[in-house]
Parts: C-alpha cells; structure tokens; sequence
C-alpha cells in the first residue's frame, strides 16, 4: 500500500524568502551552488512550534536544493541531527514523509551521512531510525542502512514502544524482502538477532 504523501510545509517568507529564492532559482542540483549560500541567525535559530528547525521543514518537504545548501554550510548541516519536541531529526520527518530521494540524500551526500545517528527515538513510539526506514521507506535502496558501520545490535534489536524491534516489525507488515536482505548483509551477519525475532516478542 502506498503511503499517502503529506502536503508541504512553507518556510515563513519574513525569515526565509530571500534564501529560497536564492537557492531555488541559482541552482542546478548536478551542480555545485555558484555563490554558496548565506545562512543568518535567524535562518539557524528559527523553530516552529513543535521545535521543527529549518532542516525538519526541507526533509518534510523534500526540497533537495535547500538541503544541499544546507549540507554545505558548517553551521546550517548540524541540525542534521537535532530533534524536535517529539524526538523526530529531519531524517526521520523525511522518511515518514516517505520522501525516497531525500532519505538517500541523507545517506549519500559526504557531510550529513557522517552525521546520521541510528539511535534516536521518537517520543511517542519509541521507534529508532531503523524502525522507521523499514516501515516508511521500503523501495530505498537498503544498502544505505546496511553497510553503514554504526550498525550495531543494540539498533537492530531496539523494541519500540509496543516490544517489536526492527525485523520484527518487517514480519509483522510481512515485508519479505527487507527481511531477506537484512539477513544476508555482510553487517548484519553475527549479530544475535534471530532469538529477539522469534521468541523474545512472543
């Protein structure tokens, strides 16, 4: 079934419209940014009222310019992992957003992929990064998880809020072949996960 896309969040114009214009009508996103772009204070300390910074809104959106622009400024790209007031990085607004080709700029570009945190949990569920790639973004290439060495068995056995871990939540959305292909990484292969998945939630 597919997930119904949310609409977009605006950027307020008063702090942002300078900028989105800027970057929107100056970039080609197969090209480097000609004039990098300038983030102020109050581009940086802006948040809406669920804590969501400017990072939150772009991933929401997908917007890949703004967020490459992002990625590219020192000080704008450490709100990669900041969270908001229920626990939620822009990482993961964009994969419940089910924006794919957000999520693998997240994971492909060289300065936000050192940055991802796989441990983070959102408030309310408890689920952590990897819950939520298995749920809402299926069809993203799963080598992007995978192969990353900060995969480790504290995140691939977390229980979210109802006791489930990662793969057990797989199982019970009956998504096969994330299942298949979580069994078979190179990284996934020694870590204790098979008596969590069978028993351990039973």
């Amino acid at each position: 079934m597919k997930l119904h896309r949310p609409d977009p969040v605006r950027l307020p114009d008063d702090v942002f419209g300078d900028l989105v214009t800027k970057v929107h009508s100056e970039w080609d996103p197969s090209k480097p940014l000609p004039t990098p772009a300038k983030f102020k204070e109050q581009h940086l300390n802006w948040r809406d009222t669920k804590g969501n910074a400017m990072l939150h809104v772009v991933a929401w959106n997908g917007d890949i310019k703004l967020a490459r622009a992002i990625f590219d400024n020192i000080k704008a790209r450490k709100q990669t992992n900041l969270a908001n007031t229920l626990g939620a990085t822009p990482l993961a607004m964009a994969v419940i957003a089910s924006r794919d080709t957000m999520i693998e700029e997240f994971f492909q570009n060289k300065h936000s992929k050192k940055l991802i945190e796989f441990g983070v949990r959102l408030e309310d569920t408890e689920q952590n990064m990897l819950h939520l790639l298995l749920q809402y973004a299926p069809t993203v290439p799963p080598k992007f998880m995978l192969k990353r060495k900060d995969l480790s068995r504290e995140t691939l056995n977390a229980q979210d809020g109802t006791g489930d871990s990662p793969l057990l939540k797989c199982a019970r959305r009956n998504s096969r072949q994330s299942i298949y292909r979580m069994f078979v990484s190179k990284n996934v292969k020694g870590v204790s996960i098979a008596r969590i998945f069978f028993f351990e939630s039973y």
